[in-house]
């Protein structure tokens, strides 16, 4: 066993490491929130102008054609936008994985599939054993 003034000291590094490494997406999503907000106003303004009475018959028509795809763009903005602002109140409530992945599960699967095992682990998943695809294919044989 370690002395307890060495598990203090790995303690308060994990700690310290931990509360810094939080505070940095903390920031990040805020860039990030502001950075979409910036996009949406953009793409407003885009649609907006769109219907301005002073452009010439063309560039309507452009404005036309291009209105569909600036309202896709502001749709997945605003799923953008929702997202970062849910993580933005998971970090600041200090919510549990489990809570996390019930307001964001499409984005908890792809942590999952995308992380190392190792990560995955230490938040109380367990992969599945190697045998359990041979196990499954047994019960669709006649």
């Amino acid at each position: 066993p370690l002395p307890l003034s060495t598990a203090t000291t790995i303690t308060t590094t994990t700690t310290t490491t931990f509360s810094s490494r939080i505070e940095a997406i903390r920031k990040e999503t805020a860039q990030l929130r502001e950075l979409i907000c910036e996009k949406l106003i953009q793409s407003n303004e885009k649609l907006l102008g769109a219907n301005e009475l002073w452009i010439g018959s063309e560039a309507a028509a452009l404005a036309v054609s291009l209105e569909p795809r600036l309202a896709r763009t502001r749709e997945r903005l605003y799923g953008a936008l929702r997202d970062v602002v849910l993580l933005e109140g998971a970090l600041k409530h200090d919510l549990s994985p489990v809570t996390l992945a019930a307001l964001l599960p499409k984005q908890w699967a792809e942590f999952i599939r995308n992380s190392d095992v190792g990560d995955v682990m230490s938040i109380g998943t367990v992969p599945l054993p190697k045998s359990t695809p041979q196990k499954l294919s047994s019960w669709f044989k006649d």
